[in-house]
């Protein structure tokens, strides 16, 4: 998107963005964030996964939005943004997904349909081995999530990503 002074930073795992917002107050150059980008699943239940994020940045007394994508406070201003946003589970992984839901190689990823024939309560964690697949049939199958984004395997372009562009433009304030 073309975006300057933007930092993306992991609070790995939902438990911990309290504390990773406690702790983002002491970091050097604090003072001159502009603005809080907060990205979590929905996982199961979207309206939870938004309520927890709200009780997180209220209890670290940052601008505590009433919905996604909504801008909110200033210095830094907070925009929240549950994926796949306006739905009531997902993650990040079903948005990828869904960008290239419509290619080739993810017809053949019915693999992951075998694979829970196969084996009871297998994979235990279907969008990412459906994600893991559609990355396997790259250049380059090694690599994360995050790397496929940046070597263009997902086109951010997609009306998929619509939201996740939409969240980086709140964010520089438009």
């Amino acid at each position: 998107m073309g975006l300057a002074h933007v930092e993306i930073q992991t609070f790995a795992g939902v438990n911990n963005l309290r504390g990773t917002l406690d702790a983002l107050r002491g970091v050097e150059g604090f003072d001159q964030l502009v603005a809080l980008g907060i990205v979590r699943d929905a996982e199961g239940d979207g309206a939870a996964a938004l309520q927890s994020v709200r009780d997180a940045l209220g209890a670290t007394n940052f601008a505590v939005p009433t919905r996604g994508l909504e801008r909110v406070g200033a210095n830094p201003a907070v925009v929240v943004l549950i994926n796949p946003h306006d739905e009531p589970n997902g993650r990040f992984e079903d948005v990828c997904i869904r960008s290239v839901a419509d290619t080739e190689i993810m017809k053949c990823a019915a693999y992951v349909t075998c694979l829970k024939g196969l084996a009871q309560g297998k994979p235990a964690r279907e969008w990412k081995t459906r994600v893991h697949a559609y990355i396997a049939a790259q250049d380059h199958p090694e690599v994360s999530l995050g790397v496929a984004g940046k070597y263009g395997y997902f086109p951010l372009d997609h009306a998929a990503f619509a939201t996740v562009r939409r969240l980086f433009e709140l964010l520089e304030g438009s």
